[in-house]
């Protein structure tokens, strides 16, 4: 809940949405969740939730993936967000979420290829956080076409990277962790 306000001030207030504080504004709402649930996932005391997590279930929910890609597929059509970080463009995050039914069904049975799809969903992930950061108008800008990303620090849209990329990842490092641990 206090991340909740924390992020919601920092959107409502506009504090967001200052491009020329880039990054100072933005990534620590990006890496503070990432640093969090490193220490918290490859803690020791984490062995004893994942004992107890099913990695089918884990797996399964990255299905939500599906539609946050929607979402930003529907902002786009509305001319709110760049092309690039649509399906339509250069984000391909929706076949996590699509094939994590497939992975849950049948790659279960292969610890290889769990990992092998748990990684791929990382590089996806990070394939559209690297475009949504190189489509803001910033100095880092590559991406020139308009609408430049400025929707993802505006509320309610801010919790796309300061929510939903972190649950992505962090389904994606449990997943990992049970999985070495089983070796």
């Amino acid at each position: 809940m206090a991340w909740a306000i924390v992020v919601s001030v920092v959107s409502l207030t506009g504090f967001a949405g200052k491009f020329q504080l880039f990054p100072l504004n933005i990534m620590p709402m990006v890496l503070i969740p990432l640093v969090i649930v490193l220490v918290l996932v490859f803690s020791n005391g984490s062995k004893t939730i994942l004992y107890q997590l099913d990695l089918k279930v884990i797996t399964q929910l990255q299905v939500f993936r599906v539609f946050v890609e929607i979402i930003l597929w529907l902002l786009f059509i509305q001319n709110q967000l760049p092309v690039q970080m649509t399906f339509e463009g250069r984000n391909f995050d929706i076949l996590a979420g699509i094939t994590s039914l497939i992975a849950a069904r049948w790659l279960l049975r292969s610890r290889r290829w769990m990992i092998a799809w748990n990684v791929v969903g990382l590089a996806l992930l990070i394939n559209i956080v690297t475009v949504a950061i190189l489509s803001m108008p910033t100095s880092l800008r590559v991406f020139e076409n308009e609408p430049a990303n400025t929707i993802v620090t505006q509320f309610p849209f801010i919790f796309l990277p300061t929510f939903l990329v972190p649950l992505a990842y962090i389904l994606h490092f449990l997943s990992l962790r049970k999985l070495f641990m089983k070796s």
